[in-house]
């Protein structure tokens, strides 16, 4: 929950994104300038729905499906702020360092799900 005053200061939700990334966009812009309260229960509650957002970006194909233009959008926002957390900077550079190579970040996605089956296949 955010206060309206919060919301407002903070220029709400970016309309750039248009359904996919807005409430991290949000989220971004309001964790990196205010303080928050991270709780173990999930607070969010999204509709589910065959035209949503999230199944159009399933059905596409597409790995990325505006990822790119979040993370382009973020550097955007860091940068306006001199004080930003060196370890969001690297976060950042790490998830744009995927972005710019698929493949690899395939690969290696399939081998740590290999290795989780594996390590739990095997009798202690």
């Amino acid at each position: 929950m955010v206060r309206a005053e919060l919301f407002r200061e903070i220029g709400g939700f970016e309309e750039r994104f248009g359904g996919m990334y807005e409430d991290q966009a949000f989220c971004a812009k309001l964790c990196l300038s205010h303080a928050a309260l991270a709780i173990d229960t999930c607070g969010y509650r999204y509709r589910q729905h065959t035209d949503s957002s999230s199944a159009v970006a399933d059905r596409s194909g597409k790995a990325d499906f505006g990822r790119a233009g979040f993370l382009t959008w973020l550097e955007e926002h860091l940068r306006t702020r001199p004080s930003a957390d060196p370890r969001v900077w690297r976060a950042l550079r790490r998830e744009q360092w995927w972005l710019r190579h698929p493949r690899l970040h395939g690969v290696v996605r399939r081998a740590r799900r290999f290795l989780r089956r594996f390590t739990r296949a095997i009798p202690r």
